[in-house]
This record gives C-alpha cells, sequence and structure tokens, in this order.
C-alpha cells in the first residue's frame, strides 16, 4: 500500500510591513577588469537611505566587471555580494564556503575579471529574514553545452559567526535549460516567490517560460512551463515592472528588427498572457532597459543614447524620443547610459559600464523631457562597473483577489494535517461554515489532476490517492474562492 509523506505549511499568517523592506538600499558597484589595472578601480557602495546615496569606497578591488549581486537586510545594512566568483559579506571578507561558487568552464575562464552577464544572480530573503535564497546560472559560449546549462540555487547565512556568513548550500541545481534570465515577482499573498525564467531558445521557433514558486522556507517547487510563437533570437533582456502585473522581454532581431514583447502576468498562477508586440528598427544591440514607477514608460539605453517610449501608445512600432544622447567624454570622465536601474527613491540611475559619472532620471513617471534627465547627477569617488538587479521586495499582497489570504487572519479556524493510506486529509480543529470548500492535487506541470469539493462543516476533508503515479505533487485547499492552505505530497 501507498504511503504519503506530508509537507503542510500556513498561509494565514500577518503580512510584514512591507515599506520596511529595504532589501535593496545598498548597491555594490567593483572594478572593470583592464590591462594594466586602473588604481582608481575600488569597491564602492552606495547607501540609499540619503537622497541622494552616499557613496563609500571599500578595502577591496573586486572584480564586477559584468555580474555582481548583493542584498541588504531589511532596515537597509548591507549582508553580502558575489561576483559569482567568490561571496563576500559586508567586511568585503569571503564568506565561509564561499571561497568557489559557480564552478565550471566559464569559472574558469572568467576568475580573474568576474563572471560575465548583467542579470546573473538574484536573491531574496526566506525563513523570517534570518536566511538567503540566491539564484543564479551557468554561462556557456559554446552552443552545444546551452541545452544543459543549469540553473541553481544556493542558501546564505549572512549571521552566521557574528557576520562571517556562511554558504548552508551550495550549487545545488534545480532547472536544465539555457536561460540568462530570471526574474522574481511576490505572489499574491505576500509572502510567497514567484521565479520566472525565460528560455533561449536557439532553433528560433517559439519561446519557453518556466514558473517556479519559491515559499519562505526556501522550496522551490515546479509549477509549470508556457510556450508562446515569439522566438527568442539572442536570449536579450528581460523586466517586470513594479507593479507587479506586467512582463516585459526584450529581443535584438536575427535581421531588421528588435522588439519589445508585453506580457501581462497574473501573480496568484505565475501565469503569462500575452498582451503585444513593439517593434523598432533603429536601436540594434541594446543595453538594459529600464520601466517607470507607474508602468508606462520605457527607458532603453543604447550606450551613449537614452530614449523613452510610452507602453500606452498603440503604434505597433514603438514610439520613441530621444532624451539625449552623451559623447565619449563628458566632464573628464568616460560617460554613457550603459545601464538603467530604478533606485529606491524611484529615480533612474543610468551608468556607464567603466565610469565615475552617474546620471538620473529624476521623474521617470512624466513624458518626454519632463523626466528631468540630469547628466552627471553624481560624481563617484572611485570607476565602477555594472550595478546590481533587484526585484520589487516592498510590493504587497493583492487585495480581494482568489489567492488573498490576509484576509483569513483572523478567522478562527485550525487545521492539521492526517495522513493514511492511500488518504490526504486535512481535519477542521474548530468547524465554522463556509460556502465552498475545495481540495485540489496539482502535478509538476501545474496541471490540476485530483479535485474534490465538500460540504462545510465536515470534521475533515479527505481526497483518495489511490490512482496517482509515483512522484510529488502539490495540494492546495480553497475555501470560499480563497486558497489558505498548500503544501506538498510525495508517493513512493
Amino acid at each position: 500500500m501507498k504511503s504519503l509523506i506530508l509537507n503542510i505549511f500556513f498561509l494565514c499568517s500577518l503580512i510584514p510591513m512591507l515599506s520596511a523592506q529595504k532589501y535593496d538600499y545598498v548597491w555594490v558597484r567593483g572594478y572593470f577588469a583592464s590591462e594594466p589595472p586602473m588604481q582608481e578601480f575600488k569597491n564602492s557602495f552606495m547607501d540609499f537611505s540619503t537622497n541622494p546615496p552616499n557613496i563609500t569606497t571599500g578595502k577591496n578591488s573586486t572584480p564586477l566587471t559584468n555580474c555582481v549581486a548583493c542584498i541588504a537586510d531589511s532596515a537597509g545594512k548591507l549582508l553580502f555580494y558575489t561576483n559569482l566568483i567568490k561571496v563576500f559579506n559586508a567586511k568585503e571578507d569571503v564568506m565561509i564556503n564561499g571561497e568557489v561558487i559557480n564552478y565550471g568552464k566559464t569559472w574558469i575562464n572568467y576568475q580573474d575579471i568576474g563572471y560575465p552577464g548583467f542579470s546573473c544572480a538574484k536573491i531574496i530573503p526566506i525563513m523570517n529574514d534570518s536566511l538567503f535564497l540566491m539564484v543564479y546560472g551557468q554561462i556557456h559560449t559554446d552552443v552545444k553545452y546551452i541545452l544543459n546549462s543549469p540553473i541553481q540555487y544556493s542558501i546564505i547565512d549572512p549571521y552566521f559567526q557574528n557576520g562571517k556568513g556562511k554558504l548552508l548550500v551550495k550549487d545545488v541545481p534545480f532547472h536544465h535549460t539555457n536561460t540568462l534570465n530570471y526574474d522574481f515577482v511576490r505572489h499574491g499573498n505576500g509572502k510567497d516567490w514567484w521565479l520566472i525564467l525565460a528560455e533561449w531558445n536557439v532553433l528560433e521557433t517559439k519561446q519557453n517560460y518556466y514558473r517556479y514558486l519559491v515559499n519562505q522556507k526556501g522550496e522551490i517547487d515546479s509549477i509549470g512551463m508556457q510556450s508562446f510563437a515569439f522566438p527568442s533570437y539572442y536570449g536579450g533582456f528581460t523586466k517586470i515592472n513594479q507593479k507587479g502585473d506586467t512582463y516585459i522581454k526584450y529581443d535584438s532581431g536575427s535581421k531588421d528588427t528588435n522588439s519589445f514583447t508585453i506580457y501581462n502576468l497574473d501573480r496568484c498562477s505565475g501565469n503569462l498572457t500575452y498582451k503585444k508586440d513593439y517593434l523598432f528598427s533603429k536601436l540594434d544591440n541594446l543595453w538594459p532597459f529600464e520601466i517607470s514607477p507607474n508602468g508606462r514608460y520605457l527607458y532603453i539605453s543604447k550606450g551613449n543614447m537614452i530614449a523613452q517610449a510610452d507602453l500606452e501608445s498603440n503604434d505597433p512600432y514603438l514610439f520613441i524620443d530621444t532624451l539625449d544622447v552623451v559623447g565619449p567624454q563628458v566632464g573628464g570622465y568616460p560617460n554613457s547610459f550603459t545601464f538603467a536601474n530604478l533606485t529606491p527613491q524611484n529615480e533612474i540611475m543610468l551608468s556607464p559600464s567603466a565610469s565615475r559619472a552617474i546620471n538620473l532620471i529624476h521623474k521617470p513617471d512624466l513624458p518626454g523631457l519632463s523626466a528631468d534627465l540630469e547628466p552627471e547627477s553624481i560624481i563617484g569617488p572611485a570607476y565602477a562597473s555594472t550595478p546590481p538587479q533587484f526585484p520589487n521586495y516592498r510590493l504587497a499582497a493583492l487585495s480581494g483577489s482568489p489567492c488573498d489570504t490576509i484576509g483569513f487572519v483572523n478567522i478562527n479556524t485550525e487545521w492539521q494535517s492526517d495522513t493514511t493510506d492511500n488518504q490526504l486529509c486535512l481535519i477542521q480543529i474548530i468547524p465554522k461554515s463556509f460556502s465552498k470548500i475545495a481540495l485540489r492535487i496539482y502535478d509538476q506541470q501545474g496541471d490540476n489532476i485530483l479535485e474534490d469539493q465538500f460540504i462545510s462543516l465536515q470534521s475533515s476533508y479527505c481526497l483518495k490517492t489511490d490512482n496517482l503515479l509515483p512522484g510529488n505533487y502539490k495540494w492546495y485547499l480553497w475555501v470560499d474562492d480563497k486558497k489558505i492552505l498548500t503544501g506538498s505530497i510525495t508517493i513512493p
């Protein structure tokens, strides 16, 4: 007879004050590797607890040519950073078990200059901020290795030994297909996270998106894959807007056109729904783009030029308003608009790949020149390279949605799990009357394969699992069209 291994966790807990979630308040930037090395290149730390940010230099010159990822605690104090070669604590010392990370052929080739890739790693808090989950991938320049490139994760304790820090789990693969794009967005319940992976399909016939659900324990569950008839020619860039309801994919076309593909994003299911494409032909080889806080405008960089596009335009060819163009030298420092990043103050920082100059768009929610671009708004104390990328840590739960669990916090209902042979049961300790109760089981592809609905005020709610094949499954308990409990079962 089959036995069930049940892992239950409760979603009915209070959501913390997201406005205090300052995980992105310190940006670490390092030096751009050069031959010979330039003495002016040092680690720099941008602290956004003040406006403009306070910029200081560190003791090290960490090679962060392309890849950098970092995170602060909820109060905005730096915890750790990485170049995907090593992991460093806030004191710029290598963490325990952090001397080597993401090891492979690319690591060997790039260990002296930092791992390649502009959006190489993303970090989220787990376990009530006591630990952190970092997701990243291996990059191969050889096409024959691309389809087998793993996406991996590490779990990091930055508080270990009074801030020395330790990688508790390292380089665990969970996805095997090529993608250079992985984006986190908070689940509609305000606690868990969706992770969306955009596959680079070298056959150029379709665009696949994979979605994973990450809970507060750091458990990563595969929910499903969506496929659209929009090929990703060169990998491109992806980004989710601050509201969490729009996913944008940029592709550099193989012929005469480039495109931005816009998707609606459902934070309850993680599903994408195609909305429209914008095409253009004059801005080849774009750098990473940014989205205004209100979600209306795209800011598109081509190194020496920054342009604004209106996503509410009905023109199928993206309307572009050039905000400014810079030459190779401005104010004595190499300047460009290479990287566009939204700051915690809702300004957009435009920074070169190797410069002391920082350019700011002060009012990115406004159209055209009203956005107020100020070239060389800040001159930093050291030359610095690529800035880090962050999800929106302050995105709150959806109110009144089917996945809103906050409304159940004050319901005097307690549950416990019970497992018997060939059954999954949930027991209501303090019965209350509800209109509809449903228990559903989903497979690894996110398909609902087993379901039953119950009459309220029963003592228990059970599903027979005799016909389930061995494997891992997710289950959900829905009460009055709201998901209040979820968990996983393993059938040996």
